[in-house]
């Protein structure tokens, strides 16, 4: 009997790449992933983030479905099924996750992947239950520069939040001043490096888990080990690509001073736990 493809979850964090891993998921000939990124699907606010991303790729797919083979329209149709009614189960587990993605792999298929970057800030029961299922998950954080990070999902939000790109960075400043103020907590969760270690670490065993830093990832050497982590035939391609590019706002010095001194206990928890910090991490320690 052939052995199911094995499942990847990636925990993040945000705005480290992660739709770049989607796309290289989506080109690998071994790998397969779901129609649309980041499922959500452990949200389980009802009509909440998971109910309007699948809302998006059903409206998407309904304009453009026939630009798409009968084959793929067909695939595409079913995972909406599927995951529509899973929706509407608040009780939805670890196990509907898995049967979900294993119904995507195609024949060629060695390993499903999701790409939720919120699957990082996932409670320490819920990781162990993904660890323990049957198919031993593969899954992998990814840890940016915490002023890096920060900046760039705070450019993410300017951008959504702004009429127009003009007055985007003045937005991204003045989130920029609210975060510093305390006054965005959701954002709070995201940057809390300590944390997400020291929940991956209780909940994955080391076998099937990969804390790596970002800027040593996105290379042919850095790829290279991801992919034999997978089981994978290495490949690296299209490295200069650069999905969903912020705006252009160049932080200051002293903004840039403010928010690492905001940060610095993430840098000393991130060596605590990973050894030697990545030079654009130490750089940022010596502003």
């Amino acid at each position: 009997m052939t052995n199911p493809p094995t499942i990847f979850i990636s925990l993040g964090a945000q705005k480290t790449g992660t739709a770049w891993l989607y796309n290289f998921f989506n080109r690998h000939p071994e790998c397969a992933t779901t129609p649309y990124k980041e499922l959500h699907f452990f949200a389980k606010k009802a009509g909440g983030v998971m109910k309007r991303r699948l809302d998006a790729f059903a409206t998407c797919l309904q304009a453009n479905g026939a630009d798409l083979t009968d084959e793929d329209r067909a695939s595409h149709n079913r995972f909406l099924e599927r995951i529509q009614a899973l929706e509407k189960i608040p009780e939805r587990n670890a196990a509907d996750f898995e049967q979900l993605l294993l119904g995507i792999a195609g024949p060629t298929s060695k390993v499903v992947g999701e790409f939720t970057p919120a699957n990082g800030v996932l409670s320490v029961p819920v990781l162990k239950s993904l660890a323990k299922l049957s198919t031993k998950p593969k899954f992998l954080l990814l840890l940016r520069d915490p002023v890096d990070r920060m900046w760039s999902q705070l450019r993410m939000m300017a951008r959504t939040q702004s009429e127009s790109l003009d007055q985007a960075p003045q937005r991204a400043e003045f989130l920029l001043n609210a975060f510093l103020a305390d006054d965005l907590p959701k954002l709070a969760v995201r940057h809390r490096y300590d944390t997400m270690i020291e929940n991956v670490r209780e909940a994955i065993p080391p076998s099937q888990l990969q804390l790596r830093f970002y800027e040593t990832f996105y290379c042919t050497s850095g790829l290279a080990s991801f992919c034999d982590f997978l089981g994978i035939e290495p490949r690296v391609d299209k490295l200069d690509e650069r999905p969903h590019l912020g705006i252009s706002a160049p932080l200051s010095l002293t903004d840039r001073q403010r928010l690492r001194d905001r940060l610095i206990d993430q840098y000393s928890a991130t060596q605590a736990a990973l050894g030697p910090l990545p030079p654009r991490w130490r750089e940022q320690l010596e502003i």
